[in-house]
């Protein structure tokens, strides 16, 4: 992101074309502060005067720390839409390190629960041994 937003503070990622992002759930982004309660907002453009946004308000300045907003929670400024997305912005109260991998996403966290049985024919013969175990995991989306 390069700072050229419209307010004083702010970075803008224009997108190069419009994006659907109503599949999109949770946020999840990183954030350095240099000073404790910074509060740094998270907006989703529609055009200039039509957003979502999120905030986040950082309390231990010098960390990286970890955030997740849900999306379904963030404000509406004028009169935004989540498929028509056209650039992303971050703006804050005071200095702050932006950093973020998948930024928008529809699950925080998952849960992989294998069950099996061993058995054996009587308590003298050996206990059965595991080589190895294989997972696949795919993840589908359908709209």
């Amino acid at each position: 992101m390069r700072p050229t937003g419209s307010g004083a503070g702010e970075m803008v990622y224009q997108l190069p074309s419009p994006a659907d992002f109503s599949w999109a759930r949770f946020a999840t982004f990183f954030l350095h502060a240099f000073s404790p309660n910074t509060t740094a907002k998270l907006r989703l453009y529609t055009d200039p005067g039509n957003y979502y946004e999120g905030t986040v308000t950082i309390t231990e300045p010098d960390v990286w720390k970890e955030y997740l907003l849900d999306v379904s929670t963030f404000s509406k400024i004028g009169n935004p839409s989540l498929s028509n997305v056209t650039r992303l912005g971050v703006t804050s109260n005071g200095p702050v390190l932006f950093d973020a991998d998948y930024l928008l996403h529809q699950y925080h966290r998952g849960q992989l629960v294998v069950r099996f049985e061993l058995s054996r024919t009587s308590p003298a013969v050996a206990s059965p041994k595991i080589s190895s175990i294989s997972i696949t995991y795919e993840e589908v989306t359908t709209k």
